[in-house]
C-alpha cells in the first residue's frame, strides 16, 4: 500500500511541477529515472549460436568461383574464430533438389568430402575441412535450384542425424551461383534463354515467399525477430554477366537471389568481385544480425550509453552500436569492430520512456 501511495504522489507532484512551469511561461525538460541493464554473461548467452549453410553451384561454369571461395574462406571463418562464436557449418549443392526426382537421397545429404558433414569449433583443422567440403567440382546439374535445394536438405531424413540447424541457433544461408533460381514442381528446366523475363511470371515458378515462409517456420522466427538471413554471391549486373559468359556462356542475372537476400536482410555480393572482402562482409553481417541485445523496457534512444569491458562504445553504424527503433522488442545491435567477443561484459544505461 505504501509503495502504491508513493508512486501516486510522485506522479501527482510531477504533473503539478510541469503545470506550474508551463503556467509561468517557462520551458522545461526532464526525464524519468535512468535504468541500467547490465549484461555480463557466459559465451553461449552473449552470443546466439550461429549455423551456416553453404549452397554451392556445382555446374560446369563454376570451377574458378569455387576456387576463389576456397582460397578466401579464412576471410569468412576468421570472424567466427576471433570472437569465440559457437558455430556450425555445412555444405550442399544447387542440385540437391534432384533427390525429389529420383536421384537418390544421398544427393541431398550435407557434403562430407572431408569426412565431416558439419564443421564446428572442435573439428580438427576445421578451415581445411570446410574448404574440402566446398570443393564440389563442376559435374552437377545445370538446372540450378538453390532454394529448392536448401529446403530439401534441411528437411531430409538423411540429415536429421546432424540436428542442423539447432533449435536455439541463428541460421545464415550463403548461396553462390552464376545463374538464377528456378525452383518448381517438375524435373524439367524452366530457365529458358538468357534475357527471357517471361519465366518470372510463370505461375509454375515457386514464389520467393514460399522459401522465406519455410525458413520462418524452421527457425521459429516472428515478424519482429527473424532468426535467419540469406546471403547471395552471384551475377547482379550486366558487366559481371558478360564476364561470366566468356567462361561458359548463358549466365543469368540472379534476380531471385537478390529478392530473397533483400527480404531477409542478407548481403548480395558479386561473384565477379573481391572474395576476400566480400566474404568478410557476409561473416560480419551474419554475426551482427545474430548478436542483438534485448533491453528489458523501451528506452529513450537519445539517452542510451554502452560500455564493453568498461570501454565506452560510440553510436555508429560502422564500428559501434545502433538502436533498432522500428522493432517493438527493444533491440540494441553492434557493428563492425564493436561486436564484442564472447564472454565480454556489456553494460547499457538508458532512461526508459515510462516509469510504469
Amino acid at each position: 500500500m505504501k509503495t502504491l501511495l508513493e508512486a501516486t504522489l510522485k506522479r501527482a507532484f510531477t504533473s503539478l511541477l510541469v503545470l506550474a512551469l508551463v503556467g509561468c511561461g517557462s520551458s522545461a525538460s526532464f526525464s524519468v529515472m535512468g535504468e541500467q541493464n547490465s549484461f555480463s554473461q557466459a559465451p553461449t548467452v552473449v552470443y546466439g549460436k550461429i549455423d551456416v549453410l553453404w549452397v554451392v553451384d556445382n555446374s560446369g561454369s563454376m570451377a574458378s568461383s569455387q576456387q576463389d571461395l576456397m582460397n578466401n574462406m579464412t576471410s569468412f571463418t576468421n570472424e567466427f574464430w576471433s570472437k569465440g562464436i559457437d558455430f556450425r557449418m555445412a555444405v550442399i549443392t544447387t542440385d540437391a533438389y534432384r533427390s525429389l526426382f529420383g536421384a537418390g537421397a544421398a544427393i541431398s545429404e550435407f557434403r562430407k568430402n572431408s569426412g565431416f558433414a558439419v564443421i564446428d569449433p572442435t573439428t580438427p583443422n576445421g578451415d581445411q575441412k570446410l574448404v574440402q567440403n566446398i570443393n564440389q567440382g563442376t559435374s552437377g546439374n545445370g538446372d540450378e535450384r538453390a532454394f529448392q535445394s536448401f529446403k530439401v536438405a534441411l528437411s531430409a531424413n538423411i540429415n536429421a542425424q546432424y540436428q542442423f540447424p539447432r533449435q536455439d541457433s541463428f541460421l545464415a544461408v550463403v548461396i553462390m551461383s552464376d545463374e538464377d533460381d528456378y525452383s518448381h514442381d517438375t524435373s524439367s528446366s524452366m530457365g529458358g534463354t538468357p534475357g527471357d523475363m517471361s519465366v518470372y511470371s510463370d505461375p509454375a515458378l515457386h514464389p520467393v515467399s514460399m522459401y522465406t515462409d519455410y525458413l520462418d517456420q524452421i527457425t521459429s522466427s516472428t515478424p519482429t525477430n527473424r532468426r535467419y538471413t540469406v546471403h547471395s554471391i552471384g551475377v547482379f549486373d550486366s558487366q559481371c554477366q558478360a564476364q561470366r559468359n566468356q567462361i561458359n556462356g548463358g549466365q543469368r542475372i540472379g534476380i531471385r537471389y537478390q529478392q530473397i537476400s533483400q527480404a531477409t536482410g542478407g548481403e548480395t555480393v558479386s561473384i565477379c568481385g573481391n572474395f576476400a572482402t566480400d566474404l568478410q562482409r557476409i561473416a560480419i553481417k551474419s554475426i551482427q544480425t545474430a548478436t542483438r541485445f534485448q533491453l528489458n523496457r523501451e528506452p529513450n534512444p537519445a539517452t542510451i550509453q554502452v560500455w564493453v569491458n568498461g570501454t565506452s562504445i560510440p553510436q555508429d553504424t560502422t564500428n559501434g552500436w545502433t538502436y533498432d527503433d522500428e522493432n517493438p522488442d527493444f533491440f540494441l545491435i553492434f557493428h563492425g569492430s564493436a561486436i564484442p567477443a564472447a564472454g565480454a561484459s556489456i553494460t547499457v544505461r538508458f532512461d526508459p520512456v515510462s516509469i510504469k
